[in-house]
């Protein structure tokens, strides 16, 4: 499968209808079109990620992560940066995680996770600048037991599964079947 074509043009279909920073109808029309594809196993994941500027990383190699908010006060005044998606309370139009695909055996034969949406953490006055992510992990990853952290651009991005909740499928989003049934037909095409 040409991964790359695919990821494109769902982002150019979901950018169309304004959607292009929407986790779950990005995963919603992705997981129609693999099963489409005949891709049956692959599934929603929700998680929370936190993107960390290419200072923050650099620091981190040399540093523990901050324990305490006036280390944190500390580094952010050394321009270090970070965007955490997902961390918070949530609202009635905000659902308080993110979400991507899980693709069983999709590179080389192993798992891999899909982030349309991981664009929406970009901030390029704090040089957070990276694109979808297409990018195997482990199966204690997936199963919640273990971060991944995959670096793009000289950003980490540290990735949290919660395989155990499904609170994205009460979301209005999840359930406007329509909107995704005609985004995937355009997809397809």
């Amino acid at each position: 499968m040409d991964w790359q074509r695919l990821v494109q043009t769902i982002m150019e279909e979901l950018d169309r209808i304004g959607e292009a920073k929407s986790c779950i109808m990005a995963v919603s029309v992705l997981l129609r079109v693999l099963h489409l594809k005949g891709l049956k196993g692959a599934y929603p994941l929700t998680v929370k990620p936190r993107i960390l500027n290419p200072k923050f990383t650099a620091r981190l190699e040399k540093e523990p992560f901050p324990s305490t908010p006036e280390i944190m006060n500390e580094w952010n005044s050394d321009g270090c940066a970070m965007v955490a998606i997902g961390h918070g309370e949530g609202s009635s139009d905000q659902w308080p995680a993110h979400l991507v695909v899980v693709i069983p055996k999709a590179l080389k034969g192993k798992d891999a996770i899909c982030d349309l949406t991981i664009t929406q953490a970009n901030k390029p006055e704090w040089d957070i600048q990276i694109g979808q992510i297409l990018v195997g992990v482990r199966e204690s990853f997936i199963n919640g037991t273990e971060d991944f952290a995959v670096t793009i651009n000289g950003c980490r991005i540290i990735y949290r599964a919660f395989p155990d909740d499904i609170s994205f499928k009460q979301t209005p989003i999840w359930k406007k079947r329509l909107k995704r049934d005609l985004t995937v037909k355009r997809v397809l095409k």
